[in-house]
């Protein structure tokens, strides 16, 4: 399926919602509205996750009919609402629920790779607070987080905050100011031109 369609068919099912306000169309997305439901929809969002995974540590030209990234890089897991695209994505996963940020449990599936980069993979991009919080979280433990993949963003300022407060974080953990790269597969402006079409 291709990503005008997939946002199309999501918008369907409710899962996209966009509301008129005085300051122009307002997305939001909610995938657990779908995917836990319909398996041809969960197949459809895991494959735009891995797609742009793959572009980010593949290269574009890289063949994504069977993913290979397994070795790459190990995933962070964000949402509870994605838990079941989280193990189609085919590579380690470390996650932690939100009300134990403050704890020492984590839960990892697979082996994790030593030394490899990790994503934070999260549904929607809002204010960013709570991909804030997570970021903060593993920067202290020191893993090494080089990007982070949603597949929305709401427009609410979360993509600013985490670009303009990231390097902060790595200097007074690390010792060195970093950047972090967000990658939002359906942008703004990509579901209004797929919803008009």
């Amino acid at each position: 399926m291709s990503e005008r369609d997939l946002i199309r068919t999501l918008y369907k099912k409710g899962a996209i919602t966009v509301t008129d306000t005085t300051d122009g169309p307002e997305i939001d997305c909610l995938l657990r509205n779908v995917i836990y439901d319909d398996v041809f929809l969960r197949n459809c969002v895991a494959s735009a996750y891995r797609r742009t995974l793959d572009k980010i540590y593949h290269g574009r030209n890289s063949n994504t009919h069977k993913y290979s990234g397994s070795q790459r890089y190990n995933v962070i897991g964000m949402a509870r609402s994605i838990a079941p695209i989280m193990g189609m994505l085919r590579c380690p996963i470390v996650t932690l629920l939100p009300e134990t940020l403050e704890t020492d449990h984590e839960l990892i599936h697979g082996h994790i790779v030593p030394d490899s980069p990790h994503v934070i993979v999260d549904d929607v991009l809002r204010t960013g607070a709570s991909i804030l919080s997570t970021l903060a979280y593993w920067i202290r433990r020191r893993y090494l987080i080089d990007n982070i993949v949603v597949f929305t963003s709401t427009g609410q300022g979360g993509y600013e905050l985490i670009k303009h407060a990231f390097p902060a974080i790595t200097e007074e953990y690390l010792g060195v100011r970093r950047d972090i790269e967000i990658h939002v597969i359906a942008p703004h402006k990509k579901i209004i031109a797929s919803l008009a079409t």
